[in-house]
């Protein structure tokens, strides 16, 4: 900055009122500019201030008086707040902040008094306010800034054309002359854009921010009245065919978010240093990209991104953006965000929110051209928030266009054990002809319990986890969380390493960087700025060299085969001739298969070996490794954990299996003696998604015999289980809630107990568990615990703290128990050696304290009249099936095979795994809803936007006679009716949760069956 602008910092100076009582809240300044009555003095300083008002405002009080030499000067106040975010009174008297005149970062103060004492004073009210933290006032300083200067200067590189065009606003009775440091570059025009030859640049790019200064004068008759240094680079960003170009090459993205999380700062200090140890370890974690929010661009963090070579993506949709009478206040916020940042090379891309239907708004309600006008030359992508819009996608422009184009954009979060079918959906999205972006995932530890508890959560907590006697396990807490934290990474790198293999992906941006006091403990770094176990992990993860290892199945018996094969990211291009080794690892870790192979290096992305390997005859943990070497010295390395297991020894007992469409019933009858009505132990199969469409007669007589001392094993009860229980037994109720594909992280626990005999145990389930971990847990406690789900953070019945379940929930009824688990047991049978296993150890445990029901029982008349009532008068059944392929909607127009004829038994190829029909049902108590985004469980179960599946749903009725009837239709999602063949209905749009199109057609059915 030009020295003769003079630069007073107001630190010390403010005198600091809040108003902790809200005793003024209603109150605003009077015409005086006094504050309210409800203001108090408040000495301890800005963050203090903010802390104790909470949501109430805070009021800033600075008296000053005019320097002498400020004469031909005009006098600013220069703020990281941007204008909607602070009040001004100056001398009694509001100011008009709404827009910025000339200088980006000021705001000039007009009507200072000249002979006595100016009074400034602020107003900032911490709920708007999107900085809300003290270094935004603390930085706060007044500008003497010459009176004939240069407002503003923003450059647009051309790469192509080898130039930069310069845009500068200085007084048009000036003239302007520009030129770049270092080199003879120069030329001189009048105020407006200039543009000045650089054929020499060099790029800018992450691996080499090459940065060149401008620097522009102001002329007056000749005479420099002003001048002004403004950093750039070189480089572009844009979208094309499919991909992330950076200065016209590919570039994958490797995002993270990150919030800046420092000490406020004293006058003087530098910002810079304190940010720097965060992004210097993003970069030292392979990341390309770190993702922020508004409140955290502060210019410093983009003159260090700039000099370290970091992309920038910056959100700029912030509360006041949703709503519709805040047009002037987020155009605002973006002029003012945007102007003072547009010059920084590293800053990449703007995201902007949608307001209401972008197709029918008018200019004003169009923030993403709103954003192009004021900065022509990045990428704007147009944030979808999922409360909003029901369609999936989000839309991007390209730099220097208006049209919009679609963005595919995931979010995705999973949590330890990853599953296997989060592999193949990671493996596979993406349509091959839009971009991809994975716009959110990661995995939270169980860190948030160490911190931002309060005293009666903590002691809450502690009583649970006595109760539970978890101390057995893990010791303490802080074993507990340290844990979690390793098996996160399991998460974190398997998740990296599919996202890595699917050519179809063009990027992605973790959650987060570092932990924050308040929120979820999602990052690689701890509230301290520490690495984290994830931090390492992730690290080796994004190595720019890595084969990536795709394993059929990791459980195996004694000595079976698995398919293995490996691709390679390759992202330094490395050629020529390697050597491959291959390696499995066994229990003790001895080599008990080794390969050697020369291979010719592939390029990023291709083949680099394919084959099968074998399991030992030993059970336990093993490793695949594998090492790629390239002039006789190691250059990647990658593994992957798989596990040997014994074959369960047959239950030698008799079972009865309640399953009414044999689905399970033959795989349950390889592993046991005997199948038989009246035995000690009954396994009631997942039949129905509610279970006023389960057998009535059949299961009143299982629950009967457990009156007097069977064992019922029930498996995924449905959610509305407990109608039934309230009728028969309150105690044998069983609320599920939902443990997986949930934002806030989960982590199951196994105990040192006879259900887990031959398996990991005593401490928390890893990847051997991936398949058969439970999706739900229960809310209530049982006789025995012997697994369970722990969640750092939850909110139920309003009581927020650390969340509890239990997967394995054992109830009393009579004489017998009842033992529900979601853990997915059948799903898995003979599929898995954990399920095997599993499913012999419950039948051997529970069949200890069970007895076998000797002649007929007497049933539970009332349960079984209310059953067949209700299935009678309040169930709909329909055969679902899904998901297929629907990326951008085109599904809707595809001819999948439901369409040209019903085959119940054939399965079929999903989008990302193979899909079958099944009965599903709707009922009254729900309005006959049909909800398939509930029927098909997809991996991200809060977040239905992110599917991109066609789903089908079959129905049949019977009618008398032949008749003209009304349909009543309602549809969310983008859907299809047909009846009998015939199209009857079709909706292309997607209306947010809660909502529905809604419509009466007029059809015709015939006499019988119809569909």
């Amino acid at each position: 900055m030009n020295p003769s602008r003079l630069q007073r910092i107001l630190n010390e100076k403010w005198e600091i009122y809040s108003d902790p009582d809200d005793v003024g809240k209603d109150e605003n300044w009077n015409e005086e500019g006094n504050l309210p009555k409800g203001a108090k003095l408040n000495p301890e300083g800005v963050r203090r201030a903010l802390d104790s008002s909470k949501s109430s405002p805070i009021w800033l009080k600075h008296e000053f008086s005019l320097d002498p030499s400020w004469s031909d000067l005009d006098v600013c106040l220069s703020s990281p707040l941007v204008p909607s975010e602070v009040e001004i009174w100056l001398n009694g008297r509001p100011l008009e902040v709404e827009e910025i005149a000339g200088d980006t970062s000021s705001i000039p103060l007009e009507g200072l008094h000249s002979d006595t004492s100016n009074v400034l004073l602020l107003c900032i009210s911490p709920h708007r306010n999107c900085v809300s933290d003290s270094r935004a006032v603390e930085t706060m300083s007044l500008f003497g800034l010459p009176s004939v200067r240069i407002r503003d200067v923003f450059i647009q590189p051309d790469t192509r054309r080898k130039r930069i065009t310069v845009h500068v606003d200085s007084p048009a009775d000036t003239s302007v002359r520009i030129s770049i440091d270092g080199t003879g570059h120069l030329t001189e025009g009048v105020p407006g854009a200039l543009t000045l030859d650089f054929p020499d640049f060099e790029w800018w790019s992450p691996n080499s921010p090459r940065l060149y200064t401008l620097h522009c004068e102001c002329l007056r008759d000749d005479d420099v009245v002003d001048w002004i240094d403004v950093p750039f680079g070189m480089r572009e960003f844009t979208i094309r065919d499919d991909r992330f170009r950076l200065n016209q090459r590919a570039l994958y993205v490797k995002g993270v978010d990150w919030e800046p999380s420092i000490s406020p700062c004293d006058a003087g200090s530098s910002l810079c240093e304190e940010l720097r140890p965060d992004l210097e370890r993003a970069k030292e974690a392979g990341f390309n990209l770190i993702r922020v929010r508004n409140s955290a661009m502060l210019e410093s963090v983009l003159a260090l991104t700039d000099e370290l070579g970091l992309l920038v993506y910056v959100e700029l949709d912030g509360e006041e953006l949703r709503k519709p009478t805040s047009c002037k206040s987020w155009q605002m916020d973006f002029r003012c965000a945007i102007r003072r940042t547009r010059n920084h090379p590293s800053l990449a891309v703007w995201q902007v929110g949608l307001r209401g239907d972008p197709e029918n708004d008018d200019e004003d309600a169009r923030p993403s051209l709103f954003a192009r006008e004021l900065d022509p030359s990045r990428l704007i992508i147009e944030g979808v928030r999922s409360e909003e819009r029901r369609d999936a996608f989000s839309n991007y422009l390209r730099p220097f266009r208006e049209d919009r184009l679609p963005l595919f954009a995931f979010r995705v979060h999973q949590h330890p054990p990853l599953e296997r079918q989060v592999e193949l959906y990671l493996d596979h999205i993406g349509s091959g002809h839009e971009p991809t972006f994975l716009s959110e995932f990661g995995s939270e530890d169980l860190g948030r319990l160490s911190i931002g508890l309060s005293t009666d959560e903590e002691n809450a907590y502690g009583t649970e986890f006595q109760t539970r006697e978890l101390e057995r396990i893990f010791g303490d807490m802080e074993a507990l969380i340290a844990e979690s934290r390793r098996a996160s990474c399991d998460a974190l790198r398997l998740q990296i390493d599919a996202l890595r293999s699917n050519s179809r992906v063009a990027g992605y941006c973790l959650s987060d960087l570092r932990d924050s006091a308040d929120g979820p403990a999602t990052g690689l770094l701890d509230l301290q700025g520490n690495p984290k176990p994830a931090f390492d992990a992730v690290t080796k993860a994004q190595e720019k060299l890595r084969p990536r290892i795709h394993l059929g199945y990791t459980n195996l018996a004694l000595r079976q085969e698995v398919p293995v094969r490996i691709t390679l990211s390759n992202e330094p291009r490395l050629e020529g001739r390697g050597e491959l080794s291959l390696q499995v690892v066994g229990p003790t870790n001895q080599v008990l298969w080794k390969k050697k192979r020369g291979v010719k290096i592939p390029r990023h992305g291709k083949e680099l070996w394919a084959g099968a390997i074998s399991a030992s005859g030993t059970p336990g943990p093993h490793k695949f490794v594998v090492r790629l070497f390239h002039d006789n010295r190691p250059v990647a390395e990658n593994w992957v954990d798989f596990y040997v297991y014994d074959a369960p020894t047959p239950y030698p007992e008799s079972i009865n299996v309640l399953d009414p469409g044999n689905g399970f019933l033959p795989r349950c009858a390889e592993l046991v003696s005997d199948i038989a009505a009246t035995a000690s132990v009954h396994v009631i199969a997942p039949i129905a998604n509610t279970i006023r469409a389960y057998p009535d007669n059949d299961l009143a007589q299982i629950l009967g015999q457990v009156k007097e001392g069977a064992t019922a094993l029930f498996f995924s009860p449905p959610e509305d289980w407990n109608d039934l229980a309230d009728i028969i037994e309150p105690g044998i109720r069983a609320t599920s809630k939902l443990s997986s594909g949930t934002v806030r992280g989960a982590y199951r626990y196994a105990k040192f107990h006879p259900v887990f005999d031959g398996l990991p145990a005593r401490g928390l389930m890893r990847q051997t568990y991936r398949n058969v971990v439970a999706p739900k847990t229960f809310l209530e406690s049982g006789e025995e615990d012997i697994c369970g789900t722990i969640t750092p953070s939850d909110d139920v019945e309003g009581v927020a703290g650390p969340g509890w379940g239990t997967d394995i929930l054992v109830t009393r009824y009579g004489q017998g128990r009842v033992v529900f688990t979601h853990l997915r047991v059948l799903d898995y049978l003979r599929r898995d050696p954990v399920a095997d296993i599993l499913f012999v150890n419950l039948l051997k445990h529970f069949s200890r304290r069970s007895v076998p029901s000797v002649g007929t029982l007497p049933i539970h008349q009332k349960s079984v009249e209310w059953l067949r009532s209700e299935r009678s008068n309040h169930v709909r059944r329909w055969m679902v099936l899904g998901m297929f392929p629907n990326w951008g909607d085109t599904g809707l127009d595809k001819l999948y095979p439901p369409e040209e004829g019903i085959d119940f038994e054939t399965a079929y190829p999903g989008w990302y795994e193979a899909i079958s029909w099944k009965p599903w049902y709707s009922t009254r108590g729900r309005g006959f809803l049909l909800d398939l985004q509930e029927a098909f469980s997809p991996v991200y179960q809060e977040y239905p936007r992110t599917d991109f599946g066609v789903g089908y749903a079959y129905g049949e009725f019977v009618s008398d006679t032949r008749a003209e009837i009304d349909l009543r239709i309602g549809a969310q999602d983008a859907t299809k009716i047909w009846l009998n063949r015939i199209p009857i209905f079709e909706e292309r749009g997607h209306f947010p949760d809660g909502q529905m199109k809604k419509e009466t057609i007029r059809a015709t059915v015939r006499k019988g069956r119809n569909a």
